[in-house]
């Protein structure tokens, strides 16, 4: 039976591109203690408009026992919006708990698509983070609040309903998984664009590094890069194995018939990007930009020389060796 090993053996050249580590507990530890140790008293925002609320006037007095006072307690590294970048009016407010540290800032429903709260930390190490955002939820929130990660392998723009409860002790709601870099160099931005008639709360974010997940028995493992990048490899399937032969009676080429070459291969993967642990084999013609969507999502892609024949290779999937090892990685 026909196999196209040279596919076999590009999957195998493309993976021994992924960096793979263990991550270890000390990371951990360190960034806890940087937090501790790096944590000012909280003050308000010199920025902000003072609180109107009395103390103790809340809108829902239940919840206030999951009002954390206390950042240095919560895990990560914790942003709060004493330590924000405000542009625009902001306000300070308790009267909707929870919330995190003093209170949290809403925009007053005013000034909308010219305010913003930009959340930067300082991390002690690179590597994958959870961001997680607090604001204190109510019917009265914008529905559409466009938030914005800026992280290692560039921006990302989601939009969350802030009348939905958090999942996290209703108070912290997941924006994702990012890798960072060390330092002040990635932020989180609050904006009020798209969101008329309705308040915009911005209260705090917190960094929460990714500790491995088990994605095979036995092997806990993150994909890392000492310098991450955006990876986009090529490769001939008859430079990569000699035994790769043409079969021109099913339309296996390996150089077209004015001499161009017939079996280049395709794979690429973004290390800038949180993994997935996922595997995307493309079996039509190589595009470039689906190619980049796909490993903005943390997902490695390949298109190997077998689907370069005219007619469907999907028969040459079913049942083989091939086949059962993609969907190993999948």
């Amino acid at each position: 039976m026909f196999r196209p090993t040279g596919c076999k053996l590009f999957l195998a050249l493309m993976l021994q591109r992924r960096v793979i580590v263990v991550l270890v507990g000390a990371w951990c530890v360190s960034t806890a203690a940087h937090a501790l140790e790096s944590r000012p008293d909280l003050k308000p925002h010199p920025a902000a408009l003072p609180n109107t609320h009395d103390p103790g006037e809340v809108d829902k007095p239940e919840l206030v026992s999951f009002v954390v006072k206390d950042i240095t307690q919560l895990p990560g590294i914790v942003v709060d919006e004493t330590e924000a970048t405000l542009i625009g009016k902001w306000q300070y407010s308790t009267h909707t708990p929870p919330y995190v540290g003093l209170g949290y800032l809403h925009d007053q429903k005013s000034g909308k698509g010219e305010s913003s709260v930009t959340f930067t930390p300082n991390l002690p190490n690179a590597g994958i983070y959870e961001v997680r955002l607090s604001d204190c939820y109510n019917v009265r929130r914008s529905t559409n609040t466009p938030v914005t990660i800026h992280h290692a392998g560039g921006e990302r723009t989601v939009r969350i309903n802030q009348q939905d409860i958090p999942k996290h002790d209703r108070l912290f709601r997941s924006l994702g998984q990012f890798r960072f870099n060390a330092d002040k160099q990635g932020w989180v931005r609050i904006s009020t664009d798209g969101t008329d008639g309705k308040y915009v709360i911005a209260d705090a974010v917190q960094f929460i590094p990714v500790q491995t997940k088990v994605l095979r028995t036995g092997l806990q493992i993150a994909a890392a890069d000492s310098k991450p990048q955006h990876y986009k490899l090529t490769a001939r399937a008859s430079e990569i194995d000699s035994r790769v032969k043409a079969h021109p009676e099913i339309g296996f080429l390996i150089e077209t018939t004015d001499g161009k070459p017939a079996d280049v291969q395709h794979a690429a993967v973004d290390t800038r990007v949180a993994p997935r642990g996922k595997l995307v084999i493309w079996l039509m013609s190589h595009n470039e930009q689906l190619f980049d969507r796909i490993n903005s999502y943390g997902i490695h892609v390949i298109r190997p020389h077998y689907v370069c024949r005219s007619s469907s290779p999907l028969r040459w999937l079913g049942g083989n060796e091939l086949s059962s090892n993609f969907l190993e990685l999948g």
